[in-house]
Parts: C-alpha cells; sequence; structure tokens
C-alpha cells in the first residue's frame, strides 16, 4: 500500500495548483481504498471458483490476487495447488465458466471506478508536465481497470485454448500475470497510438509509452480489431500464428488486449513461449528424455519409440475435430509473416492448413503427405518440410506442414495421412477431421 501512496503523493504535488482540495491526500486514500477492495474482491472469486473446481479462473483471479498484493495465504494456495494439479496432467481444463456474467457483476464496479481515476489522472494531465509517478499511478489504474472490465474474457480465452490442447492430448497453460499484466500497458499504447509495428520507432514521449511496448513489438503476435473472446478462434485458420499452441512444453499464455483506443477499437497481444511456468514441475520433453521422475505424473501426449525412448507428437487439425476451419486465414486474402513472398498469392486462395509436429531434434526424411475426402479423392496440397525455403518452420522442432490449394468443402469430413523417416524412424499417421459448416 506505501508504494500506491507514494505515487499518487506525486500526483497531489503535480495539481497543487489545479486541484487545491487534494491536497490532502484524498486522491491517494481513495486509490488504496480502491486497490484494497479489489484485492478482496479477487481473492474472493478464487475461492468460488476453487470450489466450483474452474482450474482456469480460480487460478486467474488467484495470481492477480497475489499479483495485485493480497496477503491471504489461501489465496496463494489455491494459485500453487492449480499450477500442479495441470501441469502433472491431474487435471485438463478446457471447460467454459458456467454463468460468466458472474465475474463481470462482481468486477463491473471496480472496473467503473478505476477508470473515473484514469480520467481524472488525465485530465490533470493537460495542465502541466506529468510525473513519473503520475504515470506510475495511470499505469496502475489502467492494469486494474482492465483485469476488472475483462476477467470473464481473459479466464473464457484461456479456457477455449485449453479445450484445444485437451483435445489434441496436451496439458493446460495457464494465463502469466507476471508478464500479461504490463502487456495491458503495451496494448494501451498501441490502441491509442496505432503504433504495433516491429519495424515503426515507437513514441517514446508518449503519455502511454513504457519500455515494455518494446518487448510486446518484438515478442507478440498483434491481433488488431479482435477481441480476447475471438482470439483463439482466429487463430485456428493460420499456420505459423496458431504453431505455439501445438506445443506440449508450453506452461505460460501471454495474453492482453485494450478497447477504445483513439487509433485501435481493439487489440489483442498474444504469445505462448517456450518456458516452464515452474522450475520445480517438469515438462512432457524432460520427462520423457528421462531426465526426471515426477510423483503423480499424469501422461497425456501421444508419443513415437525413436531409439528406445518415447517423443512427444502434435497435430492440427486434432483427430475427431467437429468444427475446423474450411479455410486459410478468414478467406479472404489477410496474410501472416514468415512466409516466402512466392507464397502468398496460393495462400489467399488456401484451405486450413495442417501441421504435424515433434518435439525433439533430428532429421525429417522420405516426406510424404495426403489429404483425402470422404470419397477417398484425393485433395491437390502443398507439402512443406523443416528444411524448406517458402515458408519459416523452425528448426529445432521438426514439422510437416500440408496445405490444400483451395477452399476445403464446409461440413465435410477429410482424412489426413503423413508419412516420413524420423531419426532413423520410419512414422506414420493417418486421422480424420471436419470442417465447420457455416
Amino acid at each position: 500500500m506505501r508504494q500506491v501512496s507514494k505515487a499518487v503523493a506525486g500526483i497531489l504535488v503535480l495539481w497543487a495548483g489545479a486541484w487545491g482540495q487534494d491536497s490532502d491526500g484524498k486522491l491517494a486514500k481513495r486509490i488504496e481504498k480502491l486497490d484494497e477492495k479489489f484485492v478482496a474482491a479477487l481473492g474472493d472469486l478464487a475461492k468460488t471458483f476453487d470450489q466450483e473446481k474452474n482450474p482456469e479462473a480460480a487460478h486467474f483471479f488467484a495470481s492477480c490476487g497475489v499479483g495485485f498484493g493480497s496477503k491471504d495465504s489461501a489465496v496463494a494456495v489455491i494459485k500453487t495447488a492449480w499450477e500442479i494439479d495441470l501441469f502433472l496432467g491431474k487435471v485438463r481444463g478446457g471447460e467454459q465458466t458456467k454463468e460468466p456474467g458472474r465475474i463481470d457483476g462482481a468486477l463491473r464496479g471496480h472496473a467503473q471506478e478505476y477508470r473515473r481515476v484514469m480520467d481524472l489522472v488525465l485530465e490533470g494531465a493537460k495542465d502541466g508536465p506529468f510525473g513519473s509517478a503520475a504515470k506510475q499511478a495511470l499505469y496502475g489504474c489502467g492494469i486494474k481497470y482492465e483485469v476488472a472490465k475483462s476477467a470473464h474474457e481473459y479466464v473464457g480465452a484461456t479456457q477455449r485454448f485449453n479445450a484445444l490442447r485437451r483435445a489434441m492430448g496436451l496439458r493446460a497453460i495457464l494465463w502469466d500475470f507476471e508478464v500479461s499484466h504490463k502487456l495491458i500497458l503495451a496494448a494501451w499504447y498501441m490502441a491509442e497510438t496505432g503504433d504495433a509495428s516491429s519495424e515503426s520507432k515507437s513514441d517514446t514521449a508518449s503519455i502511454f509509452y513504457d519500455p515494455i511496448v518494446e518487448r510486446a513489438k518484438a515478442e507478440l503476435a498483434k491481433s488488431p480489431f479482435h477481441t480476447l473472446k475471438e482470439h483463439p478462434e482466429f487463430l485456428r485458420s493460420y499456420a505459423l500464428s496458431r504453431q505455439d499452441i501445438l506445443n506440449p512444453n508450453s506452461r505460460r499464455l501471454w495474453l492482453a488486449q485494450w478497447q477504445g483506443g483513439k487509433k485501435l477499437s481493439s487489440i489483442s497481444l498474444y504469445a505462448i513461449p517456450l518456458l516452464p511456468f515452474r522450475e520445480d514441475i517438469p515438462t512432457p520433453s524432460q520427462r520423457y528424455r528421462g531426465e526426471t521422475v515426477a510423483k503423480g505424473w499424469i501422461d497425456t501426449e501421444e508419443t513415437v519409440e525413436v531409439s528406445g525412448k518415447k517423443t512427444p507428437y502434435v497435430k492440427y487439425p486434432y483427430d475427431g475435430e467437429p468444427d475446423t476451419p474450411w479455410c486459410f486465414s478468414n478467406g479472404r486474402g489477410a496474410q501472416e509473416a514468415y512466409w516466402e513472398d512466392t507464397e502468398y498469392r496460393f495462400l489467399e486462395r488456401a484451405g486450413v492448413p495442417v501441421m504435424f509436429r515433434f518435439f525433439s531434434e533430428g532429421d525429417i526424411t522420405n516426406l510424404s503427405g495426403e489429404l483425402r475426402d470422404s470419397s477417398g479423392k484425393s485433395i491437390t496440397c502443398r507439402v512443406y518440410g523443416p528444411s524448406d525455403k517458402r515458408v519459416a518452420l523452425p528448426k529445432h522442432l521438426p514439422t510437416i506442414l500440408i496445405v490444400p490449394e483451395k477452399h476445403l468443402e464446409r461440413g465435410a469430413t477429410y482424412s489426413v495421412w503423413v508419412k516420413c523417416t524420423f531419426q532413423g524412424v520410419q512414422v506414420e499417421k493417418t486421422w480424420r477431421f471436419t470442417t465447420r459448416s457455416r
């Protein structure tokens, strides 16, 4: 609480001439009381969803509570317990919260209060220099405003990612407070200024600029005009943009948004980094390499045996998926980066990319892949391998990419056949998926 008071005290000094009525610290006390109530509300929600066995919601609110300063030991226990159970595979997650409006109802008032304080601070900034203390107070309120306003969307998006991962045989990821809450500032800056390109020079003089903007530009995928609710669905029809969803070693979800900016009505920032959430809980690759033995570990990943050891692999669309996108991107020419220029005209009319990936370093040779419709007719596709120069597939994750040359039929079932030699071992897999009807 002292840090918040110190920052707000800086605002009061700045505004002494403009708002003498605040010179007694009323604004500082107002923010402190608001923070206390907000942290308490987060703790209550964590306990509620913990009792309901809702892992993503319980962990989200517990991690926010702890991150914003909760001293309630029960909240910290909730955060830790769900991390262990999810990462070991004891719990898979992916079930959407029933009556998500409960979350909005519990936090809407807090969001409105933070918004009022933000508007007050921004109004005061018009009257003179904006010091670092005032800026940090504004940022603190802005982050909490976004969390309070959109908590149900963060939880829902995390659950949707986990539903996809569970269907692919992968364990859950969790919203990472440590990085994600800072990325809210980057999304805010981008929405206000329209500056989201890694190639552009940031406006460091902007009241909304924070150094986290540079990290967001360099490391995260940006999705202008898409909300968090839309983001997991938006990614599914791409290849490279969605590939991190397939990573069995992932633990963290970096996800942030801002809505209502002057330049962008909405922008989402996203990454699922190749990082463990906690060093004391192994990743599947560590497990299968024999580097660790974890008590209570439950195998969830599909594996192939290579040189006497299990190697995880994953595919998307997943086997039996009932509502696969039928086109690449939006079917109207929207693109993603890291393809050769020669491929973009083809991708404008392409079908949904099919991806098969090993999670172990090694060479793929004798590669072949095929897509057939329900009558057995072969669909003309382009097949890409790890060394293909037409697309920037990661070298350390041997990947096979099959892209239909035309949009697939809607509401139709297709079968995939992939065959290759991986580290000297022949691997052959087949599976089916069905495209969405609309």
